[in-house]
């Protein structure tokens, strides 16, 4: 089966678990605001 999913460099990780943290809003919330559908493999 391949993986047709999007990838995410090692900074957008970086920068979406920091901003997860700093926000303090829910990780749904957050994946919204960066585009990130939650079908997607996860991104952190």
């Amino acid at each position: 089966m391949s993986n047709t999913g999007k990838t995410y460099t090692e900074e957008f990780r970086r920068d979406a678990v920091e901003l997860l943290i700093s926000s303090g809003h829910p990780a749904v919330q957050v994946a919204r605001e960066l585009g990130i559908k939650i079908r997607d493999r996860p991104f952190i």
